[in-house]
């Protein structure tokens, strides 16, 4: 297991101005490209996504009351629009065309991204009570905090901390109160 505090995230703002991303964790695949990335992001305004081909990427809203998603049309992708509320989840492929609308409020998302066919399985629960993980998992705070039990040792993690579980290992998670994103890779 590793511990990743959130004192350590490196913060980058957008290139468009509209907000920054806390990275998380990230592991590359072959040369640069994005393996596995798990970060949240602070959206201040309006605007466009970054487009991410090839990545596929859930988001939930972690702060805020609402955010709406809307795609556009694109190749071998239909329009849709997605109202998310608080600790809602939304799946979707990273090279889709989306624009963001924050309602004229600052809101905070969870993002999850990886590259398509790197893994048989990525899932994401929110989780409000003690639960146990086996495998390969990634557990982020996102709000309140869990006393963490992997392999006799015991860890407090606090709001936007996260652990990393191998595959090999065993969790268990108290959280009295707490909120937890538990990210499942197979």
């Amino acid at each position: 297991m590793k511990l990743l505090r959130a004192i350590d995230h490196r913060v980058m703002r957008w290139k468009n101005g509209g907000g920054e991303t806390s990275e998380i964790h990230r592991e590359d695949g072959e040369g640069d490209s994005l393996r596995f990335r798990v970060s949240l992001a602070k959206i201040e305004s309006d605007g466009p996504f970054s487009s991410f081909p090839g990545i596929d990427r859930i988001l939930v809203l972690i702060e805020g009351d609402e955010m709406e998603l809307a795609a556009t049309a694109s190749a071998g992708g239909a329009a849709w629009r997605e109202s998310l509320r608080l600790y809602e989840l939304l799946r979707f492929r990273g090279e889709e065309v989306i624009e963001a609308h924050v309602f004229g409020r600052t809101t905070r998302d969870l993002n999850v991204m990886w590259q398509r066919g790197a893994f048989a399985q990525v899932a994401c629960e929110i989780r409000r009570e003690s639960f146990e993980v086996t495998g390969r998992a990634a557990l982020v705070v996102l709000r309140g905090e869990m006393e963490l039990d992997c392999g006799g040792e015991v860890h407090v993690l606090s709001a936007h901390d996260t652990a990393l579980i191998d595959a090999q290992e065993f969790a268990r998670a108290a959280s009295d109160g707490a909120i937890v994103a538990a990210i499942t890779l197979r």
